[in-house]
């Protein structure tokens, strides 16, 4: 008997395990959505990570419940204008894929927390076998999303600044990138008020508005500006400190600063000689060949000539000592004549 039950309930946990290897093809990076002091009349995005586990393609299905059901919108990644929303998407066989999702906060919002979740869904292909049957189940993946209404405006702001390089001569440009990351509740056109400074005074000062060609920075995005470009030619040699004010309604919400070098003595960094090196390094090989060729053709002639002129000496010292032998035997000669 219980070699039975043992056997029924092991039958039971492969049909479940069985089972759960068919359904899992759906997925989806659950962190909760988290916004806070969001305004009424405000649209806000974040980003769904959707994942594919099996190996086909498969159509997801996307939808919002609970409180901000209404409030949610689905566009493709790469809609950057959210002109086309979409209500499904296309995920390659076992492989990840973004999405974008636009909260629309209603104007007549009261202030309070709303509470839903963004609903990942998938309803596998009907199989047409008695023993596939369990792969037509329906399966859904949700993630939490927490919107807090406020009437409150709050201002935050983040940047990258990225200057092209740190070492200039006069003619050259300092060229400095700005990615803005918005956190406010708020849409951001920053100002940037650029000084340049030197160990005495301020040599260089501008207030750089928000390009009018660029769309103001959402609430919770990133957005690059064009390349800010400042000529150098009016500055002597010497180091550089650049601070960088962003302001917002003319106060300051954020400082940044970094340094950099003037020389009338033009650089060349250690990255253009590697490279200068690595786009001629076929010829430094050809080059390296031929001293190696050169080298060893005058090696052996000298070693030639080394030779010879040691077989030269050699000669010359045999006939010295021959003749001195010859003269030996003469003087032995005539001396025993002589004894006789």
């Amino acid at each position: 008997m219980n070699k039975s039950k043992l056997l029924i309930s092991t039958l039971c946990l492969i049909f479940i395990f069985g089972l759960t290897i068919n359904v899992l093809a759906i997925g989806q990076v659950t962190e909760p959505i988290v916004i806070t002091n969001a305004l009424r009349g405000q649209d806000i995005t974040d980003t769904l990570t959707l994942l594919g586990s099996e190996n086909k393609e498969v159509t997801y299905g996307l939808r919002a419940d609970g409180q901000i059901a209404g409030w949610a919108t689905f566009y493709k990644i790469d809609d950057k204008e959210l002109t086309q929303p979409i209500t499904e998407i296309k995920i390659p066989a076992s492989a990840y894929l973004d999405a974008t999702v636009k909260f629309s906060i209603p104007k007549d919002a009261p202030n309070g927390e709303y509470k839903g979740e963004v609903v990942v869904s998938y309803t596998p292909t009907v199989a047409s076998t008695s023993d596939q049957k369990s792969s037509t189940v329906s399966q859904e993946i949700g993630r939490d999303v927490s919107i807090t209404v406020s009437d409150k405006e709050m201002v935050k702001l983040d940047a990258s600044v990225i200057p092209e390089k740190y070492n200039y001569t006069k003619d050259e440009l300092l060229n400095i990138r700005i990615i803005y990351d918005n956190q406010s509740n708020i849409s951001l056109t920053p100002q940037a008020q650029i000084k340049i400074k030197n160990k005495e005074q301020t040599v260089y000062s501008v207030i750089y508005p928000y390009p009018d060609s660029e769309p103001a920075v959402k609430t919770l995005t990133q957005h690059e500006i064009p390349t800010i470009k400042i000529p150098l030619t009016n500055l002597t040699d010497g180091d550089y400190i650049v601070g960088i004010s962003f302001l917002h309604n003319n106060q300051s919400v954020l400082e940044k600063k970094f340094s950099f070098t003037v020389s009338s003595i033009k650089m060349v960094s250690t990255n253009k000689i590697i490279d200068l090196i690595q786009n001629n390094l076929r010829w430094w090989l050809w080059l390296i060949v031929i001293i190696l060729i050169v080298s060893a053709i005058v090696f052996f002639r000298k070693s030639s000539k080394l030779k010879k002129d040691l077989e030269k000496n050699i000669k010359r010292n045999v006939k010295i000592v021959k003749k001195k032998v010859d003269s030996a035997k003469k003087t032995v000669t005539n001396v025993i004549a002589g004894l006789f």
